[in-house]
């Protein structure tokens, strides 16, 4: 029992579920246009990518060289405070000298030397001067020095980690440039397979002109015409060539509108569609019609049948241009109003 309620829920459950499936539409292989499009966006995407990531390597760079900077400078001030340092112990060991050689040979010799008192307390004071002197200077090379030191560490533990992240962003930027050069490979290579494709099929319009010029009716040819039927309008002549079918449906796309002719200077060149253009033949043109479009054409009291192959007329309020045969057997010498229909040939 519980196997037969597992098989009836499956069974339920496909039914339910085939419908959607069905409906779910194959993945279609991207065409070499659209994908194109798609690379240029990622390259575009990269490329900015890549202009961010090499702004903040310039960055870096700059900050390093600041760094650089400081820390040159830091060097010069220790060194300067080392050359005062040198140059006043270099006055006081003048002066020590002048004092050995003027026989002031120590602090005894001096104060045994004192005239009075007051002479006394000057030779005391003096030599408390020079010692608070030399204190006070050495005192700020020291403090000098362990500031330099403090900053020159700063500076080089900045520097550090200022070259860890410029090697990261390097990094970074080397990956990125290598992805953006593959798209640029990718890139070249769809661009060649959308050229090959181009050519493809620019080499079967060619053929299919080829064809069409074969199958054309050669200028200058007589062109029998036959009547033929529009269903379901079978009360009504029609006029048409003999190589076009002789059966046809409506499909009632009307539009009416005002229809010119040409030939002459036209007989025997090629149509837009590939087509040699025989005047004689039931033939027309239309600005925005499919080429092979089959139009059953009224003018007063007579119906002719023709085929779509050039692009025209190129003259404003115009619709149709009709061979200089369609246009005799319509009745037209020059301009007229026409009924048109869209019609598809039956298998005969």
């Amino acid at each position: 029992m519980e196997k037969y309620r597992l098989s009836k829920f499956v069974k339920v459950l496909i039914c339910f579920a085939l419908p959607f499936l069905l409906c779910i539409p194959a993945a279609a292989e991207e065409s070499p246009s659209f994908q194109r499009n798609r690379i240029q966006h990622e390259i575009d995407d990269l490329s900015e990518e890549v202009r961010l990531r090499q702004a903040e390597v310039d960055m870096l760079d700059e900050r390093l060289c600041a760094v650089s900077k400081l820390t040159a400078r830091n060097y010069l001030e220790l060194e300067e405070a080392e050359n005062r340092c040198l140059t006043e112990k270099e006055r006081l060991n003048t002066r020590l000298r002048d004092m050995y050689k003027n026989g002031d040979v120590g602090l005894v010799e001096v104060l045994l030397n004192v005239k009075d008192f007051e002479d006394l307390l000057a030779r005391v004071s003096y030599l408390q001067r020079i010692n608070e002197f030399d204190l006070d200077l050495f005192n700020s090379y020291v403090r000098k020095k362990d500031e330099t030191f403090l900053l020159r560490n700063d500076l080089e533990k900045h520097k550090m980690e200022t070259l860890a992240l410029k090697r990261q962003k390097l990094e970074a930027l080397s990956e990125l440039k290598s992805n953006l050069d593959e798209k640029h490979d990718l890139m070249d290579r769809v661009n060649a397979e959308l050229l090959a494709e181009i050519e493809r099929a620019e080499r079967q319009r060619e053929q299919r002109k080829r064809e069409k010029a074969m199958k054309s009716t050669p200028p200058g040819f007589p062109v029998k015409v036959v009547a033929c039927d529009v269903f379901p309008y079978l009360g009504r002549t029609y006029s048409t060539s003999e190589r076009f079918p002789s059966r046809y449906k409506a499909t009632g796309a009307r539009f009416s509108g005002v229809a010119s002719w040409y030939g002459n200077e036209f007989d025997g060149k090629a149509t837009a569609s590939g087509e040699i253009f025989n005047e004689n033949d039931f033939t027309c043109a239309s600005r925005t019609l499919a080429f092979g479009t089959y139009l059953a054409v009224s003018y007063g009291n007579a119906q002719i049948v023709v085929q779509v192959t050039d692009r025209g007329p190129f003259v404003e309020g115009r619709i149709l241009d009709l061979s200089k045969a369609a246009a005799n057997a319509l009745g037209i010498s020059g301009i007229g109003s026409v009924d048109i229909e869209i019609i598809e040939p039956l298998d005969n």
